[in-house]
């Protein structure tokens, strides 16, 4: 088998499209509708004593329209099925039949995804105020649920997948630790959605 120089390879490697990798990116978050999302969190939050301190900022439909939210990770749920055994072991020497039982329900499907956090304090002005929202009006609110999309791009800016989560809510808002440490990466912070099906984008 021919050797081939470690330069030429390194060239071919860096310039032919045959040893090209699709190397993942990053996963940019839409909301659309945010406009009427965020009129609803207003809404019921106007409902608490102090008030002003939990509404939605301002920008915050340009961040999720214009495709701002950036994620360095998301948790695409599972899927689980509960299976129960259907007759009785060792009667006639035949083994038991299995029957499903239940498919896992939509409570135990999250969505994760882990926001890289911006010059805009994105949990404050869009995910707690959401999460409040609900503690108020609850799941009987409709307008607080809405659709989320996710699309991963590669380090050519070309979309390689994406999927649609319908009807989601925040359900975690995780806390996160402020530092000065000269090594402290970028901050990213962690929100846990709930949804009622999810489809491939």
């Amino acid at each position: 088998m021919a050797i081939t120089d470690t330069g030429e390879f390194l060239d071919r490697f860096a310039q032919d499209n045959s040893y090209y990798l699709s190397l993942p990116f990053l996963w940019a978050v839409k909301i659309p509708g945010i406009s009427g999302l965020t009129g609803a969190i207003d809404e019921a939050c106007a409902k608490i004593q102090n008030q002003g301190q939990w509404r939605t900022g301002g920008n915050v439909n340009q961040l999720a329209n214009g495709n701002l939210l950036a994620a360095r990770s998301v948790q695409i749920p599972n899927e689980q099925s509960t299976f129960l055994e259907a007759g009785q072991e060792n009667r006639g020497g035949f083994m038991p039949g299995y029957g499903m039982q239940q498919r896992e329900s939509f409570l135990g499907r999250n969505l994760a995804v882990n926001f890289i956090e911006t010059i805009d304090d994105i949990v404050h002005l869009l995910f707690t105020p959401w999460a409040v929202a609900l503690g108020v009006n609850g799941l009987t609110d409709f307008k607080l649920k809405t659709n989320i999309i996710v699309e991963q791009y590669d380090n050519q800016g070309q979309k390689r997948k994406g999927y649609k989560f319908i009807n989601a809510f925040p359900t975690n808002v995780e806390g996160f630790t402020v530092t000065q440490e000269p090594d402290a990466t970028f901050p990213e912070k962690s929100v846990t959605f709930c949804f009622t099906e999810y489809v491939p984008y």
